[in-house]
């Protein structure tokens, strides 16, 4: 009997250190993933002060990690990253570029985290990484539009370090667009404000079958009618 109760109280007393364990490991977990939220504070301003203070705290999954990738993009190009003091600003995008090298790394079928290491980059103007990273993205993510539709701009925005290969890859992100529900209007967008988009959205479109053709200039049109519209901007 008392073998049987010695047995029983190391099982009970091995559940009871399991159970403990199970516990901390939750704790820390849920603590780890409530990270971008808990600790980086809850304005865009803040958090990116956070990052030019080399802190960030990525949490475990990949929406937890989207959150970073988010502020990241923003300290390239939303008004106050834009705006920040020289020394802070490449401060951000040093622990941002580490930040996504790092995921990307991790989880290498994550095509955000490789726009995002193309962006950052560009700002730098690494042409090579620039290149492989914005091809990576496609490659891993060819038909997600939200997608495509950043690497259009930021391939549009850095035309000039696009190597043979990632021409031939933004080429597939516009038709891709001009195809799509969504696309097509941003595309539509881009021709009605920008004269030097024109020509290269034109030979593109030249190529689509006579049904997408005329989707487009619909489009087009509704575009130059809504923009004739619109109330002219205050001074």
């Amino acid at each position: 009997m008392s073998g049987r109760r010695a047995t029983g109280a190391l099982g009970l007393l091995l559940l009871s250190i399991t159970s403990l364990l199970l516990a901390f490991g939750s704790a820390y977990a849920l603590l780890a993933e409530s990270g971008p939220y808990l600790f980086a504070g809850s304005g865009l301003a803040q958090r990116i002060e956070v990052l030019a203070d080399g802190e960030f705290h990525p949490g475990l999954s990949r929406p937890a990690h989207d959150l970073i990738l988010d502020d990241c993009v923003a300290v390239a190009s939303s008004l106050y990253g834009l705006t920040m003091p020289t020394e802070r600003r490449n401060a951000a995008l040093k622990t941002c570029s580490s930040a996504a090298t790092g995921f990307a790394a991790a989880s290498p079928t994550y095509a955000y985290a490789y726009y995002v290491v193309a962006l950052l980059a560009a700002e730098h103007s690494d042409s090579g990484a620039f290149n492989a990273a914005l091809g990576t993205s496609r490659e891993l993510a060819p038909t997600e539009q939200w997608l495509a539709e950043l690497r259009v701009k930021l391939s549009e925005d850095h035309l000039a370090q696009l190597q043979p290969a990632a021409i031939a890859g933004h080429e597939t992100d516009l038709a891709l667009l001009v195809i799509s529900q969504r696309g097509i209007r941003v595309i539509a967008r881009r021709y009605a404000a920008l004269a030097g988009f024109r020509e290269r959205i034109t030979a593109i479109v030249e190529t689509l079958p006579p049904e997408q053709q005329r989707r487009f200039v619909a489009a087009l049109r509704n575009e130059i009618a809504a923009r004739r519209a619109a109330p002219p901007a205050t001074p």
